[in-house]
């Protein structure tokens, strides 16, 4: 059953039905405090953290994430992509580049020990790329930094690959990735292509 509402409530954000979505993910959460189900706690923090992304509320974002940070433990390997993901979202627009990048890392880490299995994580393959590419526009010279965001995209298309939900992200990436390059022509190549 909470799993079965968790999926719900991941699935309903992508169509565009916030209020049910929020409405179930706050229920979801009560649901693993009363019974004192860890996982389900994780799960529904992390779906509120993304809410409150989309919102421009990164204070109220960090907070839920580390309250998810508690539960980790109780986390399968996508969860924590998601987690670590949408923590480097969070720290790039509290504007703490460090803790950002480490999250990022940590993320593609996460990408690279197993195939993508789960289409709701999508927040975290793009919070992971987010912050790369945000970094990267801050260090451009940073060699390691462009490898590190060129393994990321991969990453991404993989997850692309696997949930056909990630391809318009995954054209948004490469045309972000391709601008930032100097390369405009080919960016704006790839978003047209993106819209067919």
């Amino acid at each position: 059953m909470m799993e079965n509402t968790c999926i719900l409530a991941a699935g309903l954000l992508p169509q565009g039905k916030l209020t049910e979505s929020v409405r179930l993910r706050e229920e979801l959460y009560q649901i693993g405090l009363q019974d004192k189900v860890e996982l389900v706690q994780g799960w529904a923090l992390l779906q509120r953290a993304e809410v409150a992304l989309m919102h421009g509320e990164s204070a109220k974002a960090h907070e839920l994430l580390v309250a998810a940070d508690a539960v980790e433990h109780a986390l399968g390997q996508p969860d924590r992509l998601w987690l670590h993901g949408l923590h480097a979202a969070t720290y790039i627009r509290l504007e703490n580049y460090p803790a950002a990048r480490n999250s990022a890392l940590h993320t593609l880490e996460l990408a690279r020990q197993s195939m993508p299995t789960s289409f709701f994580v999508l927040e975290g393959y793009s919070g992971m790329m987010s912050a790369f590419l945000a970094l990267g526009d801050a260090n451009t010279g940073d060699r390691t930094l462009m490898k590190q965001t060129k393994n990321a995209l991969r990453a991404f298309a993989k997850y692309a690959t696997s949930f056909p939900i990630g391809q318009p992200r995954l054209f948004y990436w490469r045309g972000r990735l391709a601008l930032r390059n100097g390369h405009g022509n080919k960016a704006s190549g790839i978003w047209k292509a993106g819209l067919l």
